[in-house]
C-alpha cells in the first residue's frame, strides 16, 4: 500500500511540476517586450555585460539569477566574452561586434546609468531584466524588457529575439 501513495505521489508531483514550469515559462515568454531591434546584428558574435552577482539587499536574492545569464546565451549566440561589472558602478566601456547589455536599476544612480548609456548604441542590445521604468531611459535603442532577473526569462528573450517565440 504504502508504495502504491509513493508512486501516486510521485506522478503528481511530476504533474505539478510540469504545469507550473510551463505556466511560468509562458508568462516569461508573454511579458517580453521589445523597441527598436535590428535583426541584422543577431548574426554576430557576442559580448556580454553581466551584472556581478550581487544581491541589493538582504532580502534579495536575485545576484545567483546572474550568474546563469552566460550559459543561457551560449545555448543561442556565439559568446566572445563575457564581462561582469559592478551594480554600483555599471560597465566599463567595451568593444565588440555585438554587445549584450544586462541592465540592472540604472536609473537609480546617474552614474551607473551614464556608463550604460556610453555603450556604442549601434551594436548594444539592452536588455532591462529588474526595472521596468529604466528602459524609459534608453530611447531609440535596441532595449529588450523581460520584467524578470530569472534565467527562464532570458531565456524566453532570446528565443524572441531569434523569432522562436509566439508573442
Amino acid at each position: 500500500m504504502e508504495r502504491s501513495i509513493k508512486i501516486v505521489d510521485e506522478y503528481l508531483s511530476a504533474l505539478e511540476n510540469r504545469f507550473n514550469s510551463g505556466l511560468i515559462a509562458e508568462v516569461a515568454e508573454r511579458a517580453i517586450e521589445c523597441t527598436r531591434m535590428r535583426k541584422e546584428l543577431l548574426g554576430r558574435e557576442v559580448v556580454l555585460l553581466v551584472p556581478s552577482n550581487k544581491n541589493l539587499s538582504p532580502a534579495d536574492t536575485t545576484g545567483d539569477d546572474y550568474d546563469l545569464i552566460p550559459e543561457v546565451a551560449k545555448r543561442f549566440f556565439k559568446v566572445r566574452d563575457v564581462i561582469r561589472y559592478d551594480i554600483e558602478a555599471g560597465p566599463d566601456d567595451v568593444d565588440g561586434e555585438l554587445i549584450f547589455d544586462f541592465v540592472v536599476n540604472a536609473s537609480k544612480n546617474e552614474q551607473v546609468l551614464q556608463a550604460h548609456l556610453s555603450l556604442p548604441s549601434d551594436r548594444t542590445i539592452y536588455f532591462i531584466i529588474r526595472n521596468p521604468f529604466d528602459a524609459k531611459f534608453f530611447p531609440g535603442r535596441s532595449v529588450v524588457i523581460t520584467h524578470s532577473t530569472k534565467p527562464i526569462s532570458v531565456y524566453k528573450s532570446f528565443q524572441h529575439l531569434l523569432g522562436r517565440c509566439s508573442s
